[in-house]
């Protein structure tokens, strides 16, 4: 399958010439792409073994597996076993390069990732076969022009990075269908917010002195805070925190530079 673009000419143009600049940015970095042998293994295997990023996306497999299992019981009833297993359809958003896009194909369900890049990084990146998956250059502000509705929506560790996000919690949310399920990983929640903010300013800075354009496609803080949090909740998500990372936040509860791990569901 081909990558489809929602994105009109001139927006294109502009978040492919972003898209180059980050590429070198990580290069310059000393962080490679990953090699097609390496993917199929993602979340885990020898290419990730020590990279941080990758163990906590290891998390977020586990918590979406979970849901998902929950949410096939809940819409299965009583008689499932007699009629076999209904694959979700699944929107997975902030997919990047679709590992877990190819990890819940793998579990028998239909998948649709939208990233706003779409190179070799992203959404064209060099799986050993070709992705069965649907795959969609989009950002928020374009998915009501999908036209269609899913079990699952997946907020892939994308809210911090929305310039409002309750506002796209909500896009995402009517993208559910009925009795669906909306899933937000990757929920970093600063005690001192303000010099996280900071670290992810002066990086941007930097990059755009580096190369002329704004790191971030769309203005945003980058960073949620206890207030961002509460204005989800009240907004309808419930929010846990993650499975497999209570050392991690006890320890962000004595330091205000450590991030608390949570995920929500609604």
């Amino acid at each position: 399958m081909t990558v489809e673009s929602l994105l009109d000419a001139e927006r294109q143009a502009h978040v492919d010439e972003l898209e180059k600049a980050v590429i070198r940015w990580r290069r310059e970095g000393g962080r490679e792409p990953l090699s097609s042998e390496a993917l199929p293994a993602l979340p885990s295997g020898d290419a990730v073994a020590g990279d941080l990023e990758w163990r906590l996306r290891r998390h977020d497999l586990a918590v979406v597996r979970s849901e998902l299992a929950g949410l096939k019981a809940e819409l299965a009833g009583p008689r499932a076993e007699l009629a076999g297993p209904r694959p979700l359809r699944i929107l997975d958003f902030g997919s990047w390069n679709g590992w877990l896009s190819h990890r819940l194909t793998t579990d028998g369900h239909q998948l649709t990732a939208v990233d706003a890049f779409a190179g070799t990084w992203s959404l064209s990146a060099p799986w050993p076969t070709p992705p069965t998956w649907r795959r969609i250059q989009a950002e928020m502000t374009d998915l009501t022009r999908l036209g269609e509705t899913f079990d699952v929506v997946i907020a892939n560790r994308c809210l911090a990075f929305e310039p409002h996000p309750v506002t796209a919690m909500a896009t995402l949310r009517r993208l559910v269908g009925p009795a669906g399920r909306l899933i937000a990983t990757g929920l970093l929640v600063y005690g001192d917010a303000e010099k996280a903010r900071l670290r992810l300013a002066a990086e941007a800075a930097a990059f755009r002195t580096r190369f002329g354009v704004d790191m971030l496609l769309r203005p945003t803080r980058g960073v949620l805070d206890r207030g961002d949090i509460a204005d989800l909740a009240a907004a309808g998500l419930d929010i846990h925190a993650t499975p497999g990372l209570r050392l991690a936040n006890i320890r962000a509860r004595f330091d205000p530079l450590r991030p608390a791990h949570r995920y929500g569901v609604a």
